[in-house]
């Protein structure tokens, strides 16, 4: 029977990833209150903002996964991010971040 957090095996590779997270989360929560920097700079989590129903700039995308008028889908550092609306532009794409306009009718996590 092989143990199962053995040095080496994929499951204490997943804790370790896990803990690694869970530190950076706290410690970026931390200096962001310290400092008095938004966390999501620190954390490089995902930041939306929406104005009213036609214009999203995501900060901290990973990448553009999908692009159709009536679905975007966005990789981020928490989940993958779903737009469905209609008549949907990235207007820009930048390293730090994506705008997007159109009639924007729904924004989720996947």
């Amino acid at each position: 029977m092989i143990n199962p957090v053995m040095h080496g095996s994929f499951i204490d590779y997943q804790r370790k990833a896990v803990m690694k997270t869970d530190l950076k989360n706290k410690l970026g929560k931390s200096l962001s209150r310290g400092l008095e920097i938004p966390e999501e700079i620190i954390t490089g989590k995902p930041r939306l903002t929406l104005t009213g129903t036609s214009l999203l700039k995501i900060e901290n995308g990973k990448g553009l996964v999908e692009y159709e008028s009536d679905v975007i889908r966005i990789n981020t550092s928490e989940k993958l991010l779903r737009i469905d609306g209609k008549g949907l532009n990235i207007n820009s794409v930048t390293d730090e971040m994506i705008e997007i306009s159109g009639e924007i009718d729904c924004v989720t996590y996947e």
